[in-house]
């Protein structure tokens, strides 16, 4: 049966694959988010699709979303919900909904809504995903941004100890295009050993600006970017698929994977 399975801290996907390993969602010790670990490994791999946070205008919180703040879990079939509601951030709450959509591959749908009645302007959700065992350090990011505005975002002060960190910051050349209509090719995160490979993409309409790693190991993607205020939900929509060890990079195959993804509808009922 295709269905996720309370496991401590997180819930386990119990289900058919064409891969051996497990995935489960861990929300308990860590960033939550989704976690591979390869068969006769006993590493787990991740985050994938994870939370990486809150940003607004004038805040400069980031990390701010954990089990701390955890208000509901909810898991149907192949979907498992986390609902998060930060401290302090204007009666905010966050719903993150991961769906098996596939054999080894997992959408994300990210939900923000608010009760305040005041505004809260250049909203973003940060999504990470990290082909790695335990973190590692990053030398060097390749940018991407969607407009002026989300170009203004990287450095309006609201991400204060990223942007302090002491390393390099280059421009992501395989994006194309401008606004909402650039063209996002899907990023192939790689493991240091090549045993971990995972493709993610998102909705372009949804990325505000996008870091990617160097190594091909990280990439964080801020979502969203537009203001907000009570009664409107932003949502956001990504997709990732982890590919064997052994499989070959077909580019043409991967295009029609992204194709019918950002041709799919909105999710809005499950």
């Amino acid at each position: 049966m295709n269905q996720w399975v309370e496991s401590e801290g997180g819930f386990q996907w119990r289900g058919e694959s064409a891969m051996a390993g497990n995935w489960a969602v861990k929300y308990r010790d860590v960033t939550p988010g989704l976690y591979f670990q390869p068969a006769g490994r006993d590493s787990w791999y991740g985050p994938f699709l994870g939370v990486l946070g809150l940003t607004a205008r004038s805040r400069g919180e980031c990390g701010n979303v954990s089990s701390a703040c955890l208000v509901h879990t909810e898991t149907l079939r192949e979907h498992v919900e986390l609902e998060f509601q930060p401290p302090d951030w204007h009666d905010t709450t966050l719903r993150f909904t991961w769906s098996c959509t596939a054999p080894h591959q997992f959408d994300l749908l990210a939900e923000i809504s608010t009760r305040s009645v005041g505004m809260l302007c250049g909203v973003e959700v940060g999504v990470v995903s990290s082909a790695a065992s335990v973190p590692e350090p990053v030398s060097e990011w390749l940018l991407a941004v969607r407009d002026e505005p989300a170009s203004m975002r990287s450095i309006d002060g609201r991400e204060p100890r990223f942007n302090a960190q002491d390393v390099a910051f280059g421009i992501d050349e395989t994006v194309s295009g401008y606004g909402p209509d650039r063209e996002w090719p899907p990023t192939l995160l790689t493991s240091n050993d090549e045993t971990v490979r995972f493709l993610e993409t998102a909705h372009p309409h949804d990325i505000s600006r996008r870091y990617r790693s160097n190594d091909g190991r990280t990439q964080r993607t801020w979502t969203l970017g537009y203001d907000m205020e009570r009664g409107i939900i932003l949502r956001a929509r990504l997709r990732g698929r982890f590919m064997a060890a052994d499989e070959q990079a077909d580019w043409s195959a991967v295009h029609s994977w992204q194709e019918a993804f950002l041709n799919a509808p909105l999710p809005l009922e499950r």
